[in-house]
């Protein structure tokens, strides 16, 4: 099950570097699923240190091959391995740990085409609290009163649904038994 998309806009917002990377070698997991180590060189620097452009870097990638039909629950955004396997570009967003190594914030990497003057995949500070108020939590007063509103009309909606199905179900059974018993 997918996360609510407000979750994914915010981890890019809040990653430190968005970059695009010219990929030099991919290591796939073994076996059907897991993390691929991305190896490549940061060619455009979008947010963070410029001073990373040419860097030689290395973070992981989600990634399931083709057969895979087993998936772990959660909010993974798989990437193809036979796909980035062939990728010659990603952009992503990054951040480090304490180690300095590279990571991808909720599986924020996109294979491109090629290297590009501006970003394909930017996500603004205006795009992510538009999705927040869409998708995410009640933080007002009134915001939860409407929340639990569509909540109740939501699933009473679906309940008289279900209830009118049955009502249907039965009238019909009636009209059987009742046709089979005139002569």
């Amino acid at each position: 099950m997918a996360l609510p998309p407000d979750e994914y806009a915010r981890a890019a917002v809040d990653a430190a570097l968005h970059v695009q990377v010219e990929i030099e070698r991919v290591e796939l997991p073994p076996g059907k699923s897991g993390e691929a180590v991305v190896v490549g060189r940061v060619a455009r620097v979008f947010r963070g240190a410029p001073e990373l452009l040419s860097s030689r870097i290395s973070f992981e990638v989600s990634c399931l091959r083709e057969d895979d039909h087993d998936l772990p629950p959660g909010g993974t955004l798989w990437t193809r391995g036979e796909d980035l396997e062939q990728a010659k570009v990603l952009e992503t967003y990054l951040d480090r740990d304490d180690q300095g190594r590279f990571h991808v914030p909720l599986w924020q990497s996109f294979i491109i085409d090629e290297v590009t003057d501006t970003p394909l995949f930017l996500v603004t500070e205006e795009e992510a609290r538009r999705l927040e108020d869409e998708f995410g939590p009640p933080r007002t007063r009134a915001r939860r009163l409407r929340y639990a509103m569509a909540l109740v009309l939501h699933h009473g909606l679906v309940l008289l649904l279900g209830l009118g199905g049955l009502a249907a179900i039965g009238y019909f059974a009636w009209t059987l038994v009742e046709w089979q018993r005139a002569p």
